[in-house]
């Protein structure tokens, strides 16, 4: 095998690498999403098991429905919460699926919400959950940098 075979061989196999870890980052939206909407239903039900990858946003939503309904004797409140956090949640998957299909926009907004989601365990001084928020932004970062780095192929070729 000549060097020049090597070359013309590691530059084919490169954008599919560069796919793969793109679809890798764009997972990590499916997670926090099933994450999120399974740590709400355990809250529903009145467990405290809690997956560090889950959003911020939708325990908030958790924790103040329950406590409105509570307040109010009346479960009206805990579907109100149920629904927001599937709005929350949906976001999240079409984020994922977005992404898979490699639009920056949808890594970018993504991320952006993740951050902002990240500052609620600051705020809170959650820190496993803030440094497993930090993990899992730089999974997604490698998403965002496989994606262009593909479309800069793209472009050239």
């Amino acid at each position: 095998m000549t060097n020049t075979t090597v070359h013309t061989t590691v530059a084919v196999l490169q954008p599919d690498t560069l796919v793969q870890q793109a679809k890798s980052g764009a997972n990590w939206f499916f997670w926090i999403a099933g994450m999120s909407i399974f740590n709400s239903f355990v809250h529903l039900l009145g467990g405290s098991l809690n997956f560090v990858i889950g959003l911020g946003a939708t325990q908030v939503i958790d924790a103040l429905t329950t406590m409105m309904s509570q307040e109010n004797g009346d479960s009206f409140f805990l579907g109100i919460g149920l629904v927001l956090d599937l709005i929350v949640v949906g976001m999240f998957v079409l984020f994922g699926v977005f992404a898979q299909r490699l639009h920056r926009w949808a890594l970018v907004v993504g991320i952006v919400c993740y951050i902002l989601d990240s500052l609620i365990f600051l705020w809170l001084q959650d820190w496993f959950s803030l440094a497993f928020h930090a993990f899992v932004l730089y999974g997604l970062w490698r998403g965002w940098s496989a994606t262009n780095q593909l479309r800069a192929l793209h472009r050239n070729a």
